[in-house]
């Protein structure tokens, strides 16, 4: 093979390949976008209140049990297996509770609230993966928000209301829940009080 037959050779495998690599990317991207854009049905409630002296009106955007069950390879197989397992448990329509909890936190900002109040069980167990993607949609809001945990965001595999789980799981919440049990919220004539009731004490 002479020179130039090895240099077209190399140029038409060097195009074939940047085809293929723009195909790929085009191929992700498709998918990326049309998962984006896949309508979720929520099913909110509005109540209204009127409470005497409040000269304001104020908007609580409460959210609670989506049971957010994301794992990686930073979790055993036995917790993977069960989390897989539990996922079709607390899906919405076929809906997994991750993509529900995402288009909650995206329907918050829409209206503006001026708190998101988590109330427990956003995550159904304390894998990395799951605090993470809550971490992660929490930092999007402009809004103050509380979160307080339930019976379930802080087990991990077996480990339920055990001292492990106190110990090592629970702590895993910190940078959203940080370690305090009770949260309050002062505007100018309303005072908003959320306790964590994760040990079924109240």
């Amino acid at each position: 093979m002479t020179l130039i037959d090895r240099r077209k050779l190399t140029s038409i495998l060097m195009m074939v390949f940047a085809v293929l690599c723009i195909a790929a990317v085009f191929y992700i991207g498709m998918r990326y976008f049309k998962n984006r854009r896949m309508s979720i049905p929520l099913n909110v409630s509005q109540e209204t209140m009127h409470v005497g002296g409040l000269t304001n009106t104020y908007t609580l955007y409460f959210l609670t049990d989506s049971h957010i069950t994301l794992t990686d390879e930073r979790d055993t197989d036995a917790v993977r297996n069960k989390e897989t397992m539990r996922n079709g448990n607390f899906s919405v329509n076929g809906i997994l509770g991750y993509r529900y909890f995402d288009a909650m936190i995206a329907d918050a900002k829409k209206e503006e609230a001026d708190m998101v109040i988590l109330g427990g069980d956003i995550i159904d167990s304390a894998m990395l993966a799951s605090v993470e993607h809550v971490e992660d949609q929490l930092k999007t809001l402009d809004m103050p928000y509380y979160y307080l945990t339930g019976n379930h965001d802080f087990e991990h595999g077996d480990e339920y209301f055990s001292e492990k789980a106190y110990s090592e799981y629970l702590p895993r919440l910190n940078t959203i829940h940080g370690d305090q049990t009770y949260h309050v919220a002062e505007y100018e004539d309303l005072i908003v009080f959320t306790a964590d009731d994760s040990n079924n004490q109240i």
